[in-house]
């Protein structure tokens, strides 16, 4: 083999040490983000176990509510009943807009978990890309 072709040679070989140094640096990287993103995942899905806990606990709340409220009517008459009544109605409402902003808050938990899982699946995908790209060029290496 000529000076030439083993120069040749050792610069294709620095090539591949430069290209696959590369992407183990990419793929440690791409490791790390997915890695992340689990993380975020399992508190957002502890986080939404939590709240319907909570939405579970406050429909169960409501509903005694309104049943413990409005059945001792005929002990109030006149403007203690409307007093009553307003007041029952006030916290009634309360409840219904707490309610309310918890479910809202769960729709916000779900697209934030479907978001995540999306970006987990394309990182996967980017992983094994990679893993197959450092093979490649692996075996080139070994060929030379």
């Amino acid at each position: 083999m000529s000076d030439k072709d083993k120069a040749f040679k050792a610069a294709q070989r620095r090539r591949l040490h430069t290209k696959i140094s590369g992407e183990r640096k990419q793929l440690s990287s791409k490791r790390n983000e997915l890695r992340s993103v689990n993380e975020k995942l399992e508190r957002l899905r502890d986080a939404k176990r939590d709240l319907n806990s909570s939405l579970d606990d406050l429909t169960r709340l409501q509903s005694k509510t309104n049943t413990v409220l409005t059945s001792d009517l005929s002990k109030f008459v006149g403007t203690r009943q409307g007093k009553y009544d307003r007041k029952v109605k006030d916290v009634t409402s309360e409840l219904s807009k707490i309610n309310g902003a918890h479910r809202a808050n769960k729709e916000l938990i779900n697209e934030k978990i479907k978001e995540l899982e999306q970006k987990k699946s394309n990182l996967q995908g980017s992983i094994s890309d990679l893993n197959d790209a450092i093979s490649i060029s692996m075996s080139e290496l070994g060929s030379l």
